[in-house]
């Protein structure tokens, strides 16, 4: 659960503000690197991206970049 809401939380802030992508690349190695390796943690980074990509504030930022 935590992986998936840690991940969705960056990816929508890359594409809200991609200037500070940096820094939330190491907000989310920090976060990530607390949750145990296995399984678990790869599955919600991948439930985390998918809800970002879904994510219609990031849709219309995709959509404006574009």
């Amino acid at each position: 659960m935590h992986a998936s809401i840690a991940q969705a939380a960056h990816d929508t802030l890359v594409e809200l503000f991609p200037s500070q992508t940096k820094s939330f690349d190491a907000l989310l190695a920090e976060d990530l690197s607390k949750i145990h390796d296995g399984r678990a943690k790869e599955d919600g980074i991948d439930l985390g991206r998918q809800a970002a990509a879904r994510d219609p504030r990031a849709q219309s930022q995709r959509r404006l970049a574009a």
